[in-house]
């Protein structure tokens, strides 16, 4: 980050310092006494398990210029009482210093929002602009009240470009974020039912997922998945923006046809003009890959340079992600899940060419809410029509989704229900056979990568010649 005085940190949070302080400035940022560098601020961020506070004394010995507190007594009479700045609350000061520092930036902020592909859309969009500028994006899902102001501060005056993604769970919560980035390229990747137990509705999603619009930049780009229907239902009417619309639906600005899968990856054309080879698995995919051309032909890349870029980009993990274990083809798609991402994924089995069964093991999808019954019922639909000839269901719902499977009367399959993945992992070798295409989909906290080293295990026994060495 480039350097703040002491004055701009003070005018920004509405600060102050402890006793008189010398007019320092700082050179970096951190929320973590294990990275703290030399002329750090360390701003004392209190979590879920664990208090800032407690290292503010560790980090000013590791060389921290100053420390943001918002318990402030205990610091008071202290040594280095001089280098604590006080504040109402650390979390939202945070984000009053990030707005700050966001207007000192020359770069084109791109900012990114969806209910599903935030993170594989905003990875490509980066991928994309760093092949002709500078520039960087947020790290692993930095999408809150704490990871976005992490994300702006990791920008150098010299970046063309930053991309942002924007996550929330509750109400509000967007446009909070979206008011610090103020985006001059705003993206939206879709509208779904997702987070449902904090926004309580699809209608409350769409609300929530549609305030970064009123944040954008006036005579700036907003870039619009038209494939979701809740979102093309929703078309905002943007007097000074231009808007880009990205699908395979026929009135997308940047239409996709063509679309072929294979075991590598997809292929496909945009405007039937420009051919488009992705290495990652799904149709989905396409659209971010749409998203990401247009906002490099906003920055001014060629179309060519773009495709280039885009036939290298590769998937982060846990996302579509392609494993062989001997005989055994691994679909991993277990970073997060809900209705919208867990039905694309089953596309992705179902357009898959294989030589042997395919097999969808499914955890719970999460925050649901009062909907959970009804998703995980219609989830157990969707895989009754898909070609899916085994169903493994893992979680609370699992019995729900095997039921519903069942029920509709699709074709003969293997089902089995399971509470746990330790008891599903326990059970694997008697259910998997050679040539078995898996596809492992569940929300993050069901922890389904757990059993891959099972998969792993069953695969190379499997592939290992009859009577050789165990």
């Amino acid at each position: 980050m480039k350097p703040l005085t002491l004055a701009e940190i003070l005018t920004a949070t509405g600060g102050q310092t402890l006793a008189e302080a010398r007019p320092y400035s700082v050179t970096g940022l951190s929320i973590d006494s294990r990275t703290v560098r030399s002329g750090d601020l360390f701003v004392a961020i209190q979590g879920e398990h664990h208090n800032g506070h407690d290292y503010v004394i560790e980090s000013l010995q590791k060389g921290a210029m100053f420390a943001m507190v918002h318990d402030w007594e205990q610091f008071r009479n202290h040594e280095s009482a001089s280098q604590i700045i006080r504040v109402d609350q650390t979390r939202s000061a945070l984000g009053r210093l990030a707005a700050y520092y966001r207007r000192q930036l020359p770069a084109t902020v791109i900012a990114v929002t969806g209910s599903n592909g935030k993170t594989t859309t905003r990875n490509m969009i980066a991928h994309v602009l760093s092949g002709k500028m500078k520039g960087r994006c947020s790290h692993k899902s930095f999408n809150n009240d704490v990871g976005v102001p992490l994300t702006i501060f990791s920008a150098e005056a010299t970046d063309d470009f930053l991309v942002v993604e924007l996550g929330t769970n509750a109400p509000g919560e967007i446009a909070a974020l979206a008011a610090m980035v103020n985006p001059g390229v705003a993206v939206i990747t879709g509208i779904s039912p997702a987070h449902l137990q904090g926004l309580g509705s699809l209608e409350g999603v769409a609300q929530e997922k549609l305030s970064l619009l009123r944040f954008l930049q006036k005579r700036g780009l907003a870039v619009l998945n038209i494939d979701s229907l809740p979102l093309l239902e929703r078309l905002p009417t943007l007097t000074e923006t231009r808007v880009v619309t990205v699908g395979f639906h026929e009135k997308s600005d940047l239409r996709i046809t063509g679309f072929r899968q294979e075991p590598s990856g997809v292929r496909f054309t945009i405007n039937r003009r420009f051919h488009v080879v992705l290495s990652m698995l799904g149709r989905h995919n396409c659209n971010h890959a749409a998203a990401a051309m247009a906002v490099g032909r906003r920055l001014g890349m060629d179309n060519a340079d773009i495709i280039e870029r885009l036939a290298t980009f590769a998937p982060s993990e846990m996302r579509l992600q392609m494993l062989r274990f001997g005989s055994l083809t691994i679909i991993n798609d277990c970073y997060n899940a809900n209705p919208d991402s867990s039905s694309a994924a089953l596309g992705v089995l179902d357009d898959l060419e294989v030589s042997g069964r395919r097999v969808a093991i499914l955890g719970d999808m999460l925050e649901l809410g009062e909907a959970s019954r009804k998703y995980h019922e219609q989830l157990g639909e969707r895989v009754a029509a898909s070609r899916a000839d085994v169903l493994l269901c893992v979680g609370d719902f699992s019995e729900i989704v095997c039921g519903s499977a069942h029920r509709t009367g699709g074709p003969p399959m293997l089902i089995q229900s399971r509470r746990n993945i330790t008891e599903l992992a326990e059970e694997l070798e008697q259910w998997l056979q050679p040539n078995d295409t898996i596809l492992i989909k569940g929300s993050r906290g069901m922890q389904l990568e757990k059993c891959l080293d099972k998969m792993k295990a069953i695969g190379e026994k499997m592939a290992a010649p009859v009577g050789s060495a165990p």
